[in-house]
């Protein structure tokens, strides 16, 4: 991974049936993000809210994990322009709906 940037990975475990019993499948995506100069509480919380939130909306994992990479990284970018300690998640709103940036899950395992 180049330096300067931040790696979230997602992974999807499922059993497929065959004649004899199950299999455990295993299919990985990953997602790279800028890496910026602040690190304030919560920033997993909001991760995982946001990808949750994309699943239950009917994304499929490579498109929540990018959703939600975009997300908190237009969160974070705000923040860090504003110079807060705390998370401008409500003066991200717009953003967390529709980030500016796309950052796209790229597969890095599949059965």
């Amino acid at each position: 991974m180049p330096d300067g940037q931040i790696e979230t990975l997602a992974v999807e475990r499922s059993k497929e049936g065959f004649k004899e019993g199950f299999k455990e499948l295993s299919k990985a995506w990953r997602v790279r993000t800028p890496k910026l100069p602040i690190s304030p509480s919560g920033t997993g919380d909001l991760f995982a809210a946001l990808f949750v939130a994309a699943r239950v909306r009917g994304s499929n994992t490579p498109d929540a994990l990018g959703y939600a990479a975009s997300a908190i990284f237009a969160v974070l970018e705000r923040t860090a322009i504003s110079g807060t300690e705390e998370m401008c998640i409500v003066e991200s709103a717009e953003l967390l709906a529709q980030p500016k940036r796309r950052f796209d899950a790229i597969a890095v395992r599949s059965p």
